[in-house]
This record gives C-alpha cells, sequence and structure tokens, in this order.
C-alpha cells in the first residue's frame, strides 16, 4: 500500500482476553490523528485524538502506516470511521450521566 498525502481510514479486529475489539485509526500524512477501541462484549467505547491526554483509557498508535501491514479489506471510508467516532463520544457522554 502506497503512503499517501491524504488521510486513510483503517479498521480491524481482534480477540481479546476481555472480547472482541474492533479499531479505527485515523492517519493522516502517514501518522495517527484518531483512533476508536470498541470493545464489543462489554458495549465499552473509547477514543482518543492526537492531542490526548494521559487520562484516555487507550493509547494513540504510535507507529506510522508505513509499519503496519495494511491489507485492502481493512481500509474503510470517512464515513464508516465517523461513524464510530460519534458512536464513542455518544457512548461517553451518555455513561458520565448514567454514572453521574
Amino acid at each position: 500500500m502506497k503512503n499517501s498525502e491524504a488521510q486513510i481510514y483503517y479498521k480491524c479486529a481482534a480477540k481479546l482476553k476481555r472480547g472482541r475489539m474492533v479499531q479505527y485509526i485515523e492517519f493522516t500524512d502517514g501518522y495517527a490523528t484518531r483512533q476508536v477501541e470498541e470493545y464489543q462484549d462489554e458495549n465499552e467505547w473509547f477514543f482518543c485524538g492526537k492531542n490526548s491526554s494521559p487520562r484516555d483509557k487507550i493509547r494513540m498508535c504510535d507507529q506510522p502506516i508505513s509499519a503496519i501491514k495494511v491489507k485492502d479489506e481493512n481500509i474503510i471510508d470517512a464515513i464508516e470511521f465517523q461513524t464510530a467516532w460519534e458512536a464513542a463520544n455518544d457512548w461517553k457522554i451518555v455513561n458520565k450521566l448514567v454514572n453521574a
């Protein structure tokens, strides 16, 4: 895959100890700028952006896209990424209200 100056949206799934996880990453100029992780078995969402704080529950991908073995089937469009980003934001807002 050719590294370009455009935005690239990446999605991959993994099975972890805590269950199924889907990770979405937005790359700009080859580096991660936004990231979302959905833990499907626990119905939890976490996200972080380029200016994340240490309080975030996940850490931003620190590897350039050129270091990641990205397959064509892992490339998604901006709409799918933005939908996941907004779902994570909505989950965070609702979770704060429920636990307030």
